[in-house]
Formats: structure tokens, sequence, C-alpha cells
């Protein structure tokens, strides 16, 4: 006759049994059978181990699953125990300071609490949300909001914490916005957690940070051209621009000065611009491992202004880089003519990578 698993509970009893039930012995295991009904056989070697039963079952002939210890369990039956459950005889085996059973580490897994960070795991559900269960079958931060959205869909907008590679970040991930899994970077992260760098193309009597970690540039009757990088480990693909503003950084005094952006001087490839006349500049955006950008404001407005604050025109809009993937995001910014002129290039906002 078939037989498969299709329930063990089995409990070690040192109390007096209700009812009509006998006392068991220390070395006796009680079982319930499907249809609630107890029955004790001894442990033949005196110890506190549980044999597995084998309970005919009429409706399948399937086979069972087998645990991380070669045994045989049908996890499909078990109770999903909890931390508040280390009382229940059903739970027992997930708060005895072993690996077995179903768990995928030290009592946690399969039907057994979740599985901390850094645990080992068989899947995603083994572990404490919001962590994955990685390629290495240990439970970690996803490797961006885009893995993260994927694995656990369920999962608001919200702070989480990255592994990317060697980089652990706190970021904030979009779940909801066009499709959702967007990385958003702030001037804060990009700068101090994934090592943002202002390199001079050519160079500007006045450049730096500010106060709020906001790059910035001025130049005095000459032009200039710079880039702002950070890394991005995870990768990404595509991009968007959120609440993203720029200002001018033209002086007030004296007058007659103003910081221009337009189609005459629009970035192709990221170490060119016209820096000379007609005395326009550009920002764009776009990988590091690309050639030149995809988008510019250049490209979609002019503009002249002394200490203006400008927003991104197309908020809505995603932006596919060239390359299939790149884990370094590039801010590019120039002026040209001879009045004194400059850009802080990312004033607020964010930067969405997925």
């Amino acid at each position: 006759m078939a037989i498969s698993l299709r329930t063990t509970v089995a409990i070690v009893v040192i109390t007096a049994a209700c009812g009509s039930d006998p006392e068991p012995s220390r070395s006796d295991a009680r079982t319930v059978a499907p249809d609630g009904s107890l029955s004790f056989r001894p442990i033949s070697d005196g110890s506190d181990a549980f044999p597995l039963v084998d309970w005919p079952d009429a409706s399948t002939d399937a086979a069972p699953n087998t645990d991380m210890d070669g045994g045989v369990v049908d996890a499909g039956l078990h109770k999903q125990c909890t931390s508040a459950d280390r009382t229940d005889p059903a739970c027992a085996t997930c708060f005895d300071g072993k690996k077995n059973r179903d768990e995928s580490d030290l009592d946690c897994g399969g039907h057994c609490p979740l599985c901390r960070i850094g645990m080992q795991c068989r899947e995603t559900d083994d572990c404490v949300s919001p962590y994955v269960c990685n390629a290495n079958n240990r439970c970690m931060g996803a490797s961006g909001c885009a893995a993260l959205h994927q694995q656990r869909p369920d999962l608001p907008s919200d702070t989480y914490t990255l592994v990317c590679g060697t980089t652990v970040v706190s970021a904030q991930c979009d779940m909801s916005t066009q499709g959702g899994g967007w990385t958003e970077i702030t001037l804060a992260t990009a700068r101090n957690k994934l090592g943002g760098q202002m390199t001079a193309i050519v160079v500007a009597p006045e450049a730096g940070f500010d106060s709020e970690d906001r790059p910035f540039t001025r130049d005095a009757e000459g032009g200039h051209l710079y880039h702002y990088t950070f890394s991005f480990p995870c990768g990404f693909s595509e991009f968007m621009l959120t609440g993203y503003q720029i200002r001018a950084n033209s002086p007030l005094e004296p007058p007659g000065h103003s910081s221009e952006l337009g189609a005459a001087s629009v970035h192709v490839v990221w170490n060119e611009a016209d820096v000379g006349d007609p005395g326009v500049g550009d920002i764009s955006f776009g990988s590091a491992a690309d050639s030149g950008p995809v988008t510019s404001f250049g490209r979609l407005q002019e503009v002249g202004c002394v200490q203006c604050t400008l927003s991104w025109p197309a908020p809505n809009s995603i932006y596919r880089i060239k390359a299939t993937s790149s884990t370094a995001f590039r801010i590019a910014w120039s002026e040209g003519g001879t009045q004194f002129e400059g850009w802080y290039p990312w004033w607020g906002g964010t930067i969405k990578l997925r």
C-alpha cells in the first residue's frame, strides 16, 4: 500500500495526561493522527528525539518532502511558528538550539520563525521582511530597490537597507511610480554614501560643495566645464529626475551678469562643451559608462537669470541609458562667455535609478 507523510506532531509528556489517556514515561513519544486520536510508542534509545511517523492518506500517494537533515516532513501541514509559540509543542524544534527538521538555519526558516539578516535561507519567505534570500542563500538587504520590488512586490514605498556589492546604504525605495522599484538618491546619499566627486575639465575659479552637499561653480570672464559623478554598485539602466532643481550662480553685484542655458551649447560628449561664445551653458545627465549624456536642460528649454531656481521640465519622463547597465551616474554642466556665471547643477530633489 502506498503511504505518504501527512502530519506528525511529537510531544514529550512530563505531566499527567488528562482524561483516560495513559501517562507516558520519559522514553515515550506521543503522536497525533489526522483523525485527532493519540498513540504512544517507546523511543528505543531513551532520548527526547521524536521518530517521524508516516500516516496513510486515502487522497494522495504523493512523495513526502525532505528536510535539511535528510528526514521526511510535509512542510505544507506544519504550523507556521513565531517567537510567541515557544510553549506550543508543535513548535518545539524551533526553539531547541539545533538546526533540524525543515529549518534553513538554527531555529529559523521553514515552519519556524523568520531568519534575521545574515542567516541561511532557501527562499525569500524564510527571511524577516524586508530582507531577501540572496544568491549565496543568506538573508540580506536587496541589491537595489528594483530587486527588492521584484522579490517582495507587496512592500510599500519606504526606506530600506540595500546591499550593493560591498556598499551597504539606507535608501528610499519608490515602489509605486511607473512600475515601482526605483532607488531614490538624495544629495547627501550621493556624496556621503556613494562617493560623489566633482571633476574639472575646464576649471572655474570658484568650485566646491555647500553645507547641503550641493556642488557649485562660478567663473570670472571665462567658461568652465565640470562633471559630478557618484557610484551606484547595484547597477541601473534607466533614471528619472523627481522634484529636481538647479540654481543659477551669478553674482547680484556687480549687475549685468547672468547664467544661461540653451540649445546653442548642448552637451554631446562628457568632456567637450562650447565654453566660449555664444556664452550659453548646459546641464546634462546620464551614465558615466556612456560617451555622453542622454538628456539635458539645454535640449528642453532656454533660460537666462542671475540666481533663479529652475525645476526639471519633464518630471515624469523615464530616460534609458545607452549602455545595458551602469554603476555610475553623471551630471555635467558648463558655462561660456565673458560674464561672471555658474550653476548649482543639483540644487534639490532626487535622482531615481532602476
